[in-house]
């Protein structure tokens, strides 16, 4: 190793939900995050009464002026949150096109407000939809939305959707149970493509499948001309979380290689390429003794993190009774962490937190120096 780096917090911004001194009635999970060709930031985030609420809809914020002030902008659930009102939502992604064109795809669920989100013992959910939706005026108004093309007999759970160097573009995608019905496929994860600029999504790819290890929660990064994700890697059987696992595609998310472990076992790991072998992951450590959203640094490509180098972005007051997430998501204090390149080597963190009455949705800038 020829020479250390260091991850710096330059500062916290509060996006949605309760701020200090401010009661608020939602908890809000789930952000996804996009930095526009234009310098806005963009941050749509899951609203609901209770983490496990079934009716979530959909609180979407833009800001000009890099994080400090942040206002509302419209939803891309918006015609579905009118024409079908009992229905929920999961979590929404914005991907920019290109200027002032943006797509976003969806969960929409088919409500059952009797019930929990995610079923206690299984890894099911409620039945749902994926949909998609464009704006072509930079998110004010967003056309009518569709269901996506490529479907399966089992749930399909959408990553943020990708725009690759071939002009194509891919969505990652996790599957699920419905509810207690059992898995029709093995447990897999898909890469599902676009070849039309996002008109269409017609085509779907394996990137893992296995028994019953859920390869989830993918996070992406472009390193030595391949794209490679990275999965929270859940045992369904076990109930328990595996290391983190990653996979590469050199043919544009048409193969992939065998998954592989890398040296971190907490969950939602986000990688960004730094320069180099140099990698920084965003990753959500549950279960230690020291839990929070932390930020770590690896000199060979990804594998091994050095811990002596982690950042605390949020650090968490208490650890969860259990790692079955869909049992035990009421006592999770932050999650759904991703990490965006802003400028130079400053990267964007979104993630949602505890605030000590309910959850809010929160970016931090993080600096390499």
């Amino acid at each position: 190793m020829s020479y250390i780096l260091r991850i710096s917090l330059k500062g916290s911004y509060h996006v949605i939900g309760r701020n200090s001194g401010h009661e608020d009635p939602y908890y809000y999970s789930m952000p996804s995050f996009e930095r526009l060709s234009n310098g806005d930031w963009t941050v749509c985030a899951r609203q609901v009464r209770t983490l496990t609420d079934p009716k979530g809809r959909i609180k979407a914020k833009r800001s000009s002026d890099k994080g400090k002030t942040w206002i509302d902008m419209t939803a891309p659930t918006c015609h579905d949150e009118t024409e079908f009102p009992q229905n929920g939502h999961l979590m929404c992604h914005i991907t920019e096109i290109r200027p002032n064109e943006l797509i976003a795809v969806y969960v929409m669920i088919y409500t059952d407000e009797g019930s929990p989100l995610f079923h206690p013992v299984t890894d099911g959910m409620q039945e749902a939809c994926v949909r998609i939706t464009h704006s072509h005026d930079n998110g004010e108004t967003w056309e009518k939305p569709k269901d996506i093309d490529y479907r399966i007999d089992d749930l399909l759970i959408p990553g943020k959707p990708l725009k690759l160097p071939d002009g194509s573009m891919g969505i990652p995608c996790e599957t699920h149970d419905i509810w207690d019905r059992g898995y029709k496929q093995p447990v897999t994860a898909k890469f599902v493509r676009s070849i039309n600029g996002g008109s269409t999504f017609d085509e779907g790819f394996d990137i893992a499948s296995h028994p019953y290890l859920l390869y989830g929660d993918a996070r992406p990064m472009h390193y030595e001309d391949k794209i490679w994700m990275y999965f929270w890697t859940y045992n369904t059987r076990d109930k328990k979380d595996e290391n983190v696992h990653r996979a590469f595609s050199d043919d544009f998310g048409r193969s992939w290689s065998v998954p592989e472990p890398v040296g971190l076992s907490t969950q939602i790991t986000s990688p960004a390429l730094i320069k180099d072998d140099v990698i920084m992951a965003v990753t959500q450590d549950r279960f230690s003794g020291s839990p929070g959203i932390k930020a770590m640094l690896s000199y060979d490509g990804g594998i091994d993190f050095d811990r002596s180098s982690a950042c605390m972005i949020f650090k968490a007051a208490s650890v969860p009774d259990g790692q079955n997430p869909f049992a035990q998501f009421e006592q999770f204090k932050f999650g759904y962490s991703t990490v965006t390149a802003i400028k130079g080597n400053s990267f964007a963190v979104c993630y949602w937190h505890d605030n000590g009455m309910s959850t809010s949705v929160s970016v931090s800038i993080v600096e390499i120096v």
